[in-house]
């Protein structure tokens, strides 16, 4: 039988290879002798994410939540799962937490403009937005073709931002 690194490194080699169905039967292994395995159950969330399975990308963003509650990047991602899901206000709450964590993190301004957005408040979406883009200049193409912005996307401030 395989040790749980042996599968472990196999998953991994999945999930780079962008094999994520393969990946997440592996990473299934691998939680299922160690449920706590921040690795495998970040990957697996990913994997996902990626598939569009945001529910249980959410499910194994929270577990991990679980064991490393100060993790920015993990909160990160947590917010874009709740998003993703529908869970608006809460992916709002985790994009605010992991900025109060790094008010440098460009992805969680993104994620608190796209759950503004979504939660129709204009103007703190586009705030939101432009400190994001400040602080990475990619997440200005990345929101022309993001449908969280859809509402706002005729907004004046909203096309003077992304075309500046």
């Amino acid at each position: 039988p395989q040790t749980t690194d042996e599968i472990m490194q196999q998953a991994n080699y999945h999930y780079y290879a962008k094999r994520y169905a393969k990946a997440i039967n592996m990473y299934n292994e691998v939680i299922d002798k160690n449920s706590k395995n921040t690795d495998a159950l970040f990957n697996r969330a990913h994997s996902y994410y990626i598939l569009g399975e945001y529910e249980l990308a959410l499910k194994d963003n929270q577990a991990y939540f679980e064991i490393n509650k100060n993790n920015p990047q993990q909160l990160v991602n947590l917010s874009a799962s709740y998003i993703k899901s529908g869970k608006f206000k809460e992916g709002l709450e985790c994009a605010e937490k992991a900025i109060t964590l790094n008010s440098r993190e460009d992805d969680a301004w993104f994620n608190k403009a796209c759950a503004l957005s979504l939660l129709n408040d204009k103007n703190g979406a586009i705030n939101a937005l432009k400190t994001s883009i400040e602080l990475n200049k990619k997440n200005k193409n990345t929101a022309r073709k993001d449908s969280d912005f859809d509402n706002i996307k005729d907004e004046l401030e909203f096309q003077k931002l992304i075309n500046s």
